[in-house]
């Protein structure tokens, strides 16, 4: 779970440093911090949140038979909306520009995505179970 979620702190910086170069986002205080304090905030912000998403998943697990299913309906209705009702907030008010063509709609896509990131390599490194070979 821990290197889920870290790994998920690595991939977000990456995609800020990348959107960032594009100049596809701006505006934000991070993106005038160094490369190396950039990664170190998004890794360091990002995966004790990650780490709670991730024991939630884990717990669809346990109470459902399709916790990918569930998952992804809590992220497109839950997380959607207020992505983009917060990417038009800080738009009006200057706390985040998008250029290039970049849109909300886009950024909405993108956070799925990295909301996704986690899990999906959560599944790939959990361990499997073994199957008992009786004698």
């Amino acid at each position: 779970m821990l290197v889920s979620a870290t790994a998920t702190g690595g991939v977000v910086a990456g995609a800020n440093l990348l959107a960032s170069s594009l100049g596809w986002w701006g505006g934000h205080w991070s993106y005038s911090l160094p490369v190396p304090l950039q990664v170190c905030f998004w890794v360091l912000c990002l995966t004790p949140l990650v780490v709670l998403a991730l024991a939630g998943y884990r717990w669809l697990g346990s109470r459902t038979h399709r916790p990918r299913l569930v998952y992804g309906v809590i992220l497109l209705g839950v997380l959607g909306p207020p992505t983009a009702i917060a990417d038009a907030f800080a738009l009006n008010t200057g706390r985040l520009s998008f250029g290039g063509g970049y849109a909300i709609w886009q950024d909405v896509i993108v956070g799925q995505a990295l909301l996704w990131f986690p899990v999906l390599l959560y599944e790939l490194l959990k361990p499997r179970a073994r199957p008992r070979w009786s004698a």
